[in-house]
């Protein structure tokens, strides 16, 4: 009968353990320096993506007509593909109801529309039928001029119709070119997704 010998067992087992554990800590601190760069990567290409995914989602609305629209009538008409209205509400401060035709200032294409006004209502469904002072700005190319309206003759919004999601308006005024000081008689419309803040 063969009896195999187990007296060098415990330190085999041990050797291996060791090499074991040593190997794997070397494969650790290389694999924490690579994991560490495959997150990075991920979480970049998760943050694109999301991007993407906004843009998209942007232009699909505007395809959609979901975001509004701002027609104006000045010696000639005017329009914007979007209209985004946000009421600005904050305590101690008056209400701002602020019309843009873009989302934020970086993503700012032409025509441009830019209406501030101040209403005395805070909730959405009461700004039915209200009429309001406000500035408005309009710019139809990049190296246009800037047509406003002016502190002594604001335009007038009237605001035909407002949800707590959704506002429609007709506008009125005068407007100032800011490079020759000419003017021009505004009349239009607007129809925008509404957004209330905060």
């Amino acid at each position: 009968m063969n009896i195999p010998d187990r007296r060098n067992e415990p330190a085999r087992s041990l050797l291996i353990e060791i090499l074991t554990v040593a190997g794997l800590a070397s494969l650790g601190s290389i694999g924490c320096d690579k994991v560490s760069e495959l997150a990075g990567e991920a979480k970049q290409a998760v943050s694109t993506s999301v991007e993407q995914v906004k843009q998209t989602a942007e232009q699909v609305k505007q395809a959609a007509g979901v975001v509004g629209s701002v027609e104006l009538q000045l010696d000639h008409p005017v329009s914007a593909k979007s209209c985004y209205v946000h009421l600005i509400r904050l305590n101690g401060r008056p209400t701002v109801l602020q019309v843009s035709s873009y989302q934020d200032a970086g993503a700012e294409s032409f025509p441009s529309f830019f209406l501030r006004a101040e209403p005395q209502q805070a909730d959405p469904a009461a700004l039915a039928g209200a009429r309001i002072a406000a500035e408005v700005f309009v710019q139809e190319t990049p190296e246009g001029p800037v047509w406003h309206t002016t502190v002594a003759a604001p335009a007038q919004i009237a605001i035909t119709s407002a949800t707590a999601d959704s506002l429609n308006a007709d506008l009125q005024g005068l407007l100032v070119n800011s490079d020759t000081g000419a003017t021009k008689e505004m009349t239009g419309k607007l129809s925008g997704s509404l957004t209330i803040a905060p």
